[in-house]
């Protein structure tokens, strides 16, 4: 008895295979053994498709969280201390860019950030982004810190705007950035 079908590779292979096969009975083993070396010259070839497909089913990277605080922001009189507070919510996986206004003419700087559970937020990068080459010296710019949120939970980064030298003002400006991790 003979007929011709479309028969899936039972069991036996990790990939189901659809084989046009004649099937006569007790030709089962042979279907088999061709089975099993049809999948091992293109299983390779297979598991790299998979893969490539897998990772370009990967999900987008959260979007950045940009936070720019310009000199007019700061503005005071002289001798007034200026405190801004920020509340954002972030993924794992979000990368922060803050910028804050920063005139290194004046003889102060913004300090090292205080990172309150580098758990939750570590700093990969800082940089000043110095203005236009056409504009007046002393003229401010705004300094730039890159912040990768890498786990879940509450974190509170702070920058303290100073004269770092002895006796030098502290805390003409101040930063709190509250996170939230979810």
């Amino acid at each position: 008895q003979e007929r011709q079908a479309f028969r899936p590779c039972a069991g036996c292979c990790a990939l189901t295979c659809k084989t046009v096969s004649t099937i006569r009975k007790g030709h089962q083993g042979a279907h088999h053994r061709a089975s099993i070396e049809l999948m091992t010259r293109i299983g390779p070839v297979l598991l790299a498709l998979l893969v490539i497909g897998a990772a370009g089913c990967a999900p987008e990277p959260p979007e950045p969280i940009v936070i720019e605080i310009t000199c007019d922001r700061f503005a005071a009189d002289p001798g007034d201390q200026i405190i801004i507070n920020r509340h954002v919510q972030a993924e794992v996986g979000t990368t922060i860019i803050l910028r804050l206004c920063d005139n290194p003419s004046t003889g102060f700087r913004w300090e090292d950030a205080g990172i309150s559970d580098t758990t939750v937020v570590v700093e990969s990068f800082r940089e000043s982004l110095e203005p236009e080459s056409t504009v007046a010296p002393g003229t401010p710019s705004l300094e730039q810190w890159t912040l990768d949120v890498v786990g879940e939970g509450e974190c509170t980064i702070s920058f303290s705007y100073d004269r770092p030298w002895d006796g030098g003002e502290k805390g003409a400006r101040q930063f709190n950035l509250y996170i939230t991790v979810v």
